[in-house]
């Protein structure tokens, strides 16, 4: 139970509360800032963009997080009841010319060392590692 962290969010006050939760756990777990700020920052990009872009207006989202210490490394799974969307794909089609567009999922790819994405019986699970 030490090792590992699970946060429930349903909208965009709980995102700003997951990222100081993460900062927390890595640290508690001695993690190197720079990776502690990436986890942290991660999460934030991800889970806000869940909560922000995954549903209609009248739709409530549900996004689940699991945060995981594992050999060293910072594993954070999400789950979410939202459109499905694959970070990962999206990533690969991002446009050189324009850096600016999709800065939070470019960070995302950029700073994970593995993403994993699918849709199962209407859920999205994404697992980074950092």
């Amino acid at each position: 139970d030490e090792d590992r962290i699970d946060i429930s969010i349903r909208d965009i006050d709980g995102v700003i509360n997951v990222s100081e939760k993460v900062w927390e756990f890595c640290r508690r777990h001695d993690i190197e800032k720079s990776r502690t700020l990436c986890a942290a920052l991660c999460v934030e990009e991800l889970a806000g963009n869940i909560i922000k872009h995954g549903t209609a207006r009248n739709e409530k989202p549900s996004v689940d997080i699991r945060v995981s210490y594992i050999k060293g490394s910072i594993n954070i799974g999400f789950k979410d009841n939202c459109r499905a969307f694959d970070p990962k794909e999206a990533a690969a089609m991002f446009s050189p010319e324009d850096i600016t567009h999709n800065i939070g999922l470019r960070l995302v790819s950029r700073n994970s060392k593995s993403m994993a994405y699918q849709n199962t019986l209407g859920l999205n699970m994404l697992t980074i590692v950092v």
